[in-house]
Formats: C-alpha cells, structure tokens, sequence
C-alpha cells in the first residue's frame, strides 16, 4: 500500500512537471522566418531538400489559460538562463528568446544549455529520486507513464499527438513490450516554424534525449520525418549513434533561413560569409560531433543524490 501511495504521488508531481518539459520541448528550437536576414545561397542547388508537406500550416491561438500559463513559466527559466528578457509578448517573446539563445552560443553549448532548461523546469527531488524511485526498478511502467504524461499535456505546442505501439524489437530489455510507449506528432509545430534541421537536432532532439536519458534514466529516441515534418517519440528505445542515423546527414531544407551556409562554414572550417550578424543566426550540426546514449548506473544516480 506505501508503495503504490508513493508511485501515485510522484506520478502526479511528474505529470504537472511534464507540462514544463514540453513547452521547452517544443519552442528551445521555434523561429520565426521573419526574423532572419536574407542568406547567400550556395552554388549548387542540389544541397538543398524540399521538407515538409505542401498545404499550409494550421492555425495556432494559444488562447487557452493553460497555454497562457505555460508560456509564462517556460519564459521565466529562459529569462534566467540568457539573462534578459524582451519585449515581445505571449508566444512571440520567447520564440525572441529561443532565437537568442541559439544566436548567442555555439552548438553544443545550445545543447548543454538547452538540458539545463529542461532540468531548471522540474523539482529537485523528481531529477534526484526518479531515476532511484521508478526508471531502476520500474522500467515499463516509467516508460508506459512518461509517453502518456507527454501524450496529453504537449498537444498544444508540437501540435495533435497520439500514442502508438513500437515494435518490440525495438525496445531495450526491460524496457516494456512497447504498447502505448510510442508518440506520432503528426505536423511538428516548431520544426515547421523554423524551417531548419539543425535547430530541430542542437535545440531540441538531441537535448531532450539527454535530458531523458541522463536525468530521468530513461531511453527515448526522438525521430523526425522532414518529409511529412511528423516525429516520433519512442521510450524506452535508445536513439542511434550519429553515424548510423541519417537525420544528422541530412541535406538543408530549401527553407532553411541560412541556406546551408553556417553548416558548410563549420564543415569545412572557414567562413563562407562577410556578414557577422549572419554568421550568429543559427546553430549549424556539427559533423563530428558526438553524443553518448548509454544511460548511467545506479552508483552515477546515487551520486547524484548528493550533488547540489
């Protein structure tokens, strides 16, 4: 009976917290096309994609006081971490922040910070104890409980959302047979906004996995589709190693406010641009970055217990 008082406790501490998870999930890589200036083009055309469908993009209100509460909260941690704010308003302001934030710093600290945000948006004790009190000994159910957290409280911001089954050879041992654990957004709001593969990976899959994976112990692979601008959330799957996933090779969006020239700059280790302002505007993948997706040990979340 203490047990299961315990687990319905936390999971509803967790469920209140997801809420702030996701709106950092889905605005750390939101930007406004309007905002950037116009890029040189590369020289040969064939380095671009077309990406995304072709009808328009839904209508987004964000009316809703829960929306209205949402975008306060995640605007306050982002305030915090850039130290300042701006003028804008509602979603608009920290679409200006999130655009900030990935002016001001190179990719992987974009990631780093990024993290950062997610964990600044949740207790202490749920980072602390959750890995010790659910991921360890309750692996399917951590798994089963954070996709269905996500399914209902994130709609609003990636867009409609439903959970799916995953294919159990997917899944890590003990991680679940892979029923309910699976989540389709089915037009990605930011990614669509933002027209850029590299803000999709620097500012909000690869962090997100690691938030996941290194803070909460669990395995989740985040798998966009350019084509439809759909993704994938799959717990309790680890993600691919860069070199194998073929979202990190992915040409530039025809869209893409750069042009591709930041990703071929940091390629080839020259600037391929004049304009400084230009060469701010955003986080570009790295070729050979890396990022490890193991998930640390029972002594590692122990440790932790007593880090400040």
């Amino acid at each position: 009976m203490g047990r299961s008082c315990t687990l319905l406790v936390l999971s509803f501490v967790l469920a209140c917290s997801s809420s702030a998870f996701c709106f950092s999930l889905a605005t750390m890589g939101c930007r406004r096309r309007t905002n950037f200036l116009t890029a040189t083009s590369m020289a040969d055309s064939d380095k671009f994609r077309h990406a995304g469908p072709a009808t328009p993009p839904p209508s987004y209100k964000d009316e809703l006081w829960w929306d209205r509460t949402a975008l306060s909260m995640f605007r306050g941690a982002m305030v915090k971490n850039l130290g300042q704010d701006v003028m804008e308003q509602g979603y608009d302001g920290v679409m200006r922040l999130a655009l900030m934030l990935n002016q001001r710093y190179e990719p992987l600290e974009t990631r780093a910070r990024t993290r950062s945000i997610l964990r600044s948006l949740f207790p202490v004790f749920i980072i602390k104890l959750f890995p010790l009190m659910f991921a360890r000994p309750f692996p399917a159910f951590s798994a089963k409980l954070n996709a269905y957290i996500t399914s209902v409280t994130c709609s609003w911001l990636m867009g409609p959302m439903k959970l799916f089954d995953l294919k159990a050879e997917e899944m890590e041992d003990d991680w679940g047979d892979g029923k309910s654990q699976g989540i389709l957004v089915e037009r990605c709001r930011f990614l669509e906004e933002s027209g850029c593969a590299s803000v999709c990976i620097n500012t909000c899959k690869v962090p997100t996995q690691e938030f996941f994976i290194k803070d909460m112990g669990i395995p989740l692979s985040m798998e966009p589709n350019y084509d439809t601008f759909e993704c994938e959330f799959k717990f309790g799957k680890r993600p691919l190693q860069q070199d194998t996933d073929e979202i990190f090779t992915t040409p530039c969006f025809q869209q893409c406010p750069s042009k591709g020239n930041l990703r071929l700059k940091h390629q080839k280790g020259d600037s391929v641009m004049s304009t400084h302002d230009f060469e701010q505007l955003c986080n570009t993948i790295l070729k050979d970055s890396q990022y490890d997706t193991s998930i640390p040990s029972k002594q590692d979340f122990i440790d932790n217990l007593f880090r400040k």
